[in-house]
């Protein structure tokens, strides 16, 4: 149980990083800040193009001010792991910082709901004392770049109801006049330097269980020797491969066996793949102790009701999973085929199946193993495989930043590749495979050309105006 537990939290780690996901978020007007003071006790300030905390003169009088800012979330999936979040802030050409070095400032957790449009100093929501974050000094002309808001986040994502933003104002307050720090707001004139929101998720997972069970109808098996080399057998009600006399001729003999696995999402990582074979109570295994099998992966296409020996694809002498020998009467249960499912599942047009066939052939006669096929009578004994795989609650289709919707098509693509957004201006697209390769960046397009990209699964960052969003296309 240790090493199975250990196992899936390697694979959710891995997972993890592979699907991490980064989205910025700087927006404008539609930003959520709001500055108020104790000089205008009942006055609503939401459009201020500047925030700005601290204890200065306003007309000759001393004020206190604090600036309450809020980021919409809603675009990470509740329960993402927060890997990292990053707050900048720049300040304003046309407000200085004060030159004090006691103007130290923090972000304190707000835990009211407020409203920007009519928040004032008298309304003000409370804020926690102790949930805090302190920011440090500034002087005239600072930046406060890279401010690490990861705990704060993380607890916002994890509690959606309880993201209420927060407050900055002075570590200790009113304290000494003229203490004070100012940076552009949500509402400043230049898009570049708003409050900007960087963080970087892991979004949750589950572990979902297939079990492929196939019958007669649906199930891709066959076997086939050479001393019928023409034939096709694909209702045979076994599974037989070896190296035996059929009526009294030396025969060697593989059978072919194939799972659909198009209902595990392409990509996604596998934890665990089971196979179990049982044992056909109408023919029996050798008695030989010298029969040991392996599934080898092939690498051609084939199909059930046409292969025979002599047309048989072709099949890796590398890629294989040993089974080892069986006695009479013997099944062979859970067979680990994650190496397997898992390149499957990474890349389903290579998903040839696999032969079962001795691993010396043909050696010594009188050996093989036998086991029931799909098309067995007995629906309990015919071959089971089980796979487990991680499921993210979100693809990455649907992650979206607030006030950013853009459509990728067609998809899938031969060509080119069409970018639209609601306000129909161009963005930035950096297209990535599926191992996070960077393969091309583009600026300002709203088209790509993705003609020259191998068929296969990407994934395409798309930008405008600091909001990023990243899609998944398949190229055929």
């Amino acid at each position: 149980m240790k090493t199975n537990f250990l196992l899936l939290a390697f694979l959710l780690y891995s997972f993890n990083g592979f699907n991490q996901t980064t989205i910025t978020l700087q927006p404008g007007s539609s930003g959520v800040d709001a500055h108020i003071d104790n000089y205008s006790p009942n006055a609503t300030d939401n459009a201020y193009p500047v925030i700005n905390a601290g204890y200065n003169t306003v007309g000759g009088t001393p004020t206190l001010s604090h600036n309450f800012m809020r980021f919409d979330l809603s675009a990470i999936p509740a329960g993402s792991i927060i890997v990292s979040a990053t707050l900048s802030l720049w300040h304003s050409p046309a407000f200085n910082h004060s030159n004090s070095s006691a103007n130290e400032e923090l972000f304190a957790k707000v835990n009211q709901a407020w409203n920007e449009s009519t928040i004032t100093w008298n309304t003000q929501p409370s804020f926690s004392t102790s949930d805090t974050l302190h920011i440090g000094n500034t002087n005239v002309g600072d930046d406060k770049l890279n401010i690490n808001l990861q705990a704060f986040v993380q607890d916002w994502v994890t509690t959606p109801a309880n993201n209420f933003g927060m407050v900055m104002h002075l570590v200790d307050e009113p304290g000494t006049l003229g203490r004070f720090q100012t940076y552009v707001s949500s509402d400043g004139s230049d898009s570049a330097i708003r409050p900007k929101l960087v963080i970087t998720f892991n979004p949750p997972c589950t572990t979902e269980t297939l079990v492929l069970q196939p019958g007669i109808k649906n199930g891709i098996d066959v076997h086939i020797d050479n001393l019928h080399p023409d034939l096709t057998d694909n209702l045979t009600p076994i599974m037989n491969a070896g190296y035996n006399t059929v009526g009294g001729t030396p025969t060697l003999s593989h059978n072919y066996l194939q799972f659909d696995l198009t209902s595990i999402p392409a990509g996604s990582t596998v934890v665990s793949a089971t196979l179990s074979l049982t044992h056909s109570s109408t023919v029996t295994h050798s008695t030989s102790t010298d029969n040991a099998e392996l599934l080898a992966k092939v690498t051609q296409l084939w199909y059930e009701n046409t292969v025979t020996w002599n047309n048989q694809p072709s099949y890796s002498a590398m890629d294989t999973v040993h089974i080892g020998t069986t006695n009479i009467g013997d099944d062979k249960p859970n067979i680990n085929l994650l190496s397997f499912v898992q390149d499957w599942v990474n890349n389903p047009l290579n998903n040839f199946g696999m032969v079962m066939h001795l691993v010396d052939e043909p050696g010594l006669l009188g050996r093989y193993q036998s086991y029931a096929s799909s098309d067995n009578p007995d629906s309990s004994a015919r071959p089971k495989l089980v796979v487990q795989w991680l499921l993210c609650t979100t693809d990455v289709n649907e992650i979206s930043a607030t006030n950013f919707l853009v459509n990728v098509y067609p998809n899938p693509v031969t060509e080119e590749l069409h970018f639209t957004t609601a306000d129909g201006g161009a963005i930035n697209a950096i297209i990535y495979d599926m191992l996070g390769n960077k393969i091309s960046e583009t600026k300002n397009i709203n088209v790509v050309n993705v003609k020259s990209l191998a068929a296969g699964f990407y994934l395409v960052n798309v930008s405008e105006n600091g909001v990023s969003k990243t899609l998944r296309f398949i190229k055929q």
